[in-house]
């Protein structure tokens, strides 16, 4: 019996642009993916499929990179989940039902991004061509081979992991090493794999020049997901921990070697774990909530809690210097049965006469415990995310093992943008925090005796996560002197998203410093006075454009502005809603969130318009011949190129939705021009479309593909 979830009935979003499925899945895995395993997954011989190739333009004897299998599988997964089975995707990945299952589940909520579902794809086995396919076949070759000749295409994915991996002397040039005495400011690697971060050391999710460069601009934490079936014994099924010694061992070098620079490691932990219908047949009485064809671990069950206390004392005793943890108890993932459910639909007989505060607090007791049984020291940092607002403080008073509460800044803050009132739950840097309710839980625990720590997001946000980071200034120095104000000095800098050591994190730890300075002084500092106040005007501009996003959380997680430029048109309604961070469809709805569909482009065109008199204004000052400079500005021009692209996918929706052909023409010409830049700039930075736990957004295929998209649209216009 498989493990993966049933498909769905419903009928998947075909690439109509390619004149067949298959062909599609050729193109979207060409040089990503081994030709056999295309081959195999298509029914076909190597031969043919690397015939079909050249037939698209494409390079027959392009190698695919290997890197992609270990480091780019999400985005394997995400591009071929509508033209492709579970069958096939396992071939053109090479693994097994039981690996993609772990994927989906346990990879950062990657079954919830698809969209909990699986559509069913329509027949991409390889076949001979219709004589009117291999016209429009050859149709899209000739605008491919004209490109390639014209501007070359070459797919630079991964490039920046070379600047990291290189060796490095330990001493170089180090500067500033966090004291110990400091706040911990906690970070995100930029590239680490999220699933399984431990298994593969060649993998290493925190290299020495990562470390390295987090020394310097004041990190002095890193973190990374631990689940405890894999880092201890699972006593309910051992085979579930297997490999766990080398995961631990992995572990403990790279705490020997964070260590070095004053830095501490911390694992994400989200316990327990739900499992499959199947554990429960020899395990009954520990069955809770459910959530898709999974259940909870009730944590009732004393059996259930004895398993968490042991295991983590079991890791933190064998992780002898990990700095500590941060648990999260109401995320996407289910783990306790209050975790996911409404507590009037709760089902779980043991937990529905308890109340959540109890719940969630005793699970994060238990690992504080557990932790401090092994390591007195160990930070046990307990992440209010999502706790209702009326048991919030009932868990606070819970809370023993003298914990520290960790509440996301934003959260509670209210907004008014555009004339749309609403409030922040998490992710946003265009909304300086921190919110009343963090706020009033952070004096709540203060009260307590309580330490405290703030999660925010230096770098970026879901409002635009596929850059390294948002050059909007003036919008982080708001934020961080807020929250000096509240007396607040701990920091989680981010969560996947955001974990490059960059200029904004810089910027950060300048100011918890110097907290009388602001972004004026420290630009002056890194350019000189001259150039650094040109810096800091033209950043001005861009932060008041980045101030007009239409924030909401429903914007941030489903609009357009990740997949940006890639993100395809579709010339009939698709009817599928856009999935959280994953495919945001023709879903204009969603994408507006709580805005009416005016107010929406509106704002849209007033964030697009504004970031490109930034960009302007920072090409105004010429070649400095400053690294730092220019990478600022490609930034700021991604940022518009993204926004933009947004602007005229609204345009295009609306237009089409009421049979308006003229402005879908000029969203297209338009389109056409913001992809075109966006290549451009992609050819210089690999680091433009990447994401830790997304991996790559859009590759430079897929920038291509949306030109054949485009054009398929004009043409049947």
């Amino acid at each position: 019996m498989s493990i993966l979830q049933p498909v769905s009935n419903k009928k998947s979003v075909s690439p109509v642009w390619f004149p067949s499925n298959f062909q599609a899945v050729i193109w979207r895995n060409w040089g990503i993916v081994p030709a056999k395993n295309i081959a195999a997954a298509l029914k076909c011989t190597e031969k043919q499929a690397k015939n079909s190739a050249e037939e698209l333009g494409l390079d027959p004897n392009m190698a695919a990179n290997p890197i992609w299998k270990k480091r780019g599988y999400l985005t394997v997964i995400r591009n071929n989940w509508h033209i492709a089975s579970y069958e096939q995707i396992l071939a053109l990945l090479d693994i097994g039902e039981s690996e993609l299952a772990f994927i989906l589940k346990e990879d950062d909520f990657m079954w919830g991004k698809m969209g909990a579902f699986k559509p069913f794809a329509e027949d991409s086995i390889y076949r001979e061509l219709t004589k009117d396919e291999k016209l429009k076949t050859e149709k899209i070759r000739n605008v491919v081979l004209g490109y390639r000749e014209s501007n070359g295409c070459p797919d630079n994915s991964f490039d920046f992991l070379g600047e990291f991996y290189n060796e490095t002397r330990e001493n170089d040039n180090l500067g500033h090493i966090a004291a110990k005495n400091e706040g911990f400011r906690i970070a995100y690697s930029y590239f680490a794999l999220y699933g399984d971060p431990l298994l593969d050391e060649k993998l290493d999710p925190y290299p020495e020049e990562l470390l390295k460069r987090y020394a310097r601009i004041g990190v002095n934490g890193v973190w990374l997901q631990g689940i405890l079936y894999q880092l201890a014994d699972f006593k309910f099924d051992l085979n579930m921990s297997k490999d766990r010694e080398k995961r631990i061992a992995n572990l403990n070098k790279l705490i020997d070697r964070a260590a070095k620079y004053n830095i501490g490691v911390y694992l994400y932990m989200n316990e327990p774990r739900a499992m499959y219908g199947e554990f429960f047949k020899k395990y009954p009485a520990l069955k809770g909530e459910r959530e898709y064809d999974t259940f909870a671990m009730c944590t009732s069950q004393p059996e259930v809690r004895e398993y968490l206390y042991e295991a983590t004392k079991q890791l933190f005793s064998e992780a002898k210097g990990l700095a500590g943890f941060i648990a999260i108890t109401m995320s996407e993932n289910l783990t306790n049965c209050y975790s996911r459910a409404n507590p009037e639909n709760m089902e779980c007989e043991a937990c529905k006469k308890r109340r959540p505060a109890e719940v969630v607090a005793e699970v994060n007791n238990i690992l504080a415990k557990g932790a401090h049984d092994a390591n007195p020291s160990a930070k046990a940092i307990s992440w209010t995310w999502a706790w209702g607002d009326g048991w919030a403080k009932e868990a606070i008073d819970l809370l023993r093992e003298n914990q520290i509460v960790q509440c996301t800044s934003e959260e509670g803050l209210k907004t008014d943008i555009g004339g749309t009132k609403g409030s922040v739950l998490d992710y946003t840097i265009s909304q300086p925090g921190p919110g009343e309710k963090s706020k009033s839980s952070w004096k709540h625990a203060a009260g307590l005796g309580l330490g405290l720590s703030a999660k925010v997001q230096i770098n970026n946000t879901w409002e635009l996560s596929t850059i390294p980071y948002i050059p909007a200034f003036d919008l982080v120095e708001a934020h961080i002197k807020n929250l000096l104000k509240q007396n607040i000095n701990n920091f989680q800098y981010c969560w996947t998203l955001g974990g490059y050591p960059s200029i904004n994190m810089q910027l950060t730890d300048y100011l918890t410093k110097n907290p009388e300075k602001g972004s004026a002084d420290f630009l002056n500092g890194i350019f000189g006075q001259e150039l650094g106040q040109k810096v800091y005007e033209a950043q001005k501009i861009f932060s008041g454009a980045f101030a007009q996003f239409p924030f909401h959380i429903g914007v941030a997680y489903s609009a357009p502005q990740n997949f940006g430029v890639s993100a395809p048109f579709h010339m009939q309604k698709t009817g599928y809603g856009a999935t959280m961070i994953g495919f945001p469809y023709d879903d204009i709805n969603s994408w507006r969130s709580i805005y009416p569909v005016d107010a929406y482009e509106s704002q849209m065109q007033k964030t697009a318009g504004k970031m490109e008199e930034s960009l302007k204004k920072f090409n105004e000052l010429g070649n400095q011949g400053n690294k730092l400079l220019d990478e600022i500005i490609l930034n700021v021009e991604a940022a518009s190129c993204n926004m933009r692209s947004v602007c005229n996918h609204i345009k295009f929706v609306v237009a089409r939705n009421s049979g308006d052909r003229p402005n879908m023409l000029e969203a297209i010409k338009k389109e056409r021009e913001t992809v075109t830049r966006l290549i451009e700039l992609r050819k210089k930075d690999s680091r433009i479309g990447f994401e830790a736990s997304n991996h790559y957004f859009y590759t430079m295929q897929d920038l291509r593909e949306k030109l054949i998209n485009l054009d398929f649209c004009e043409d049947n216009l």
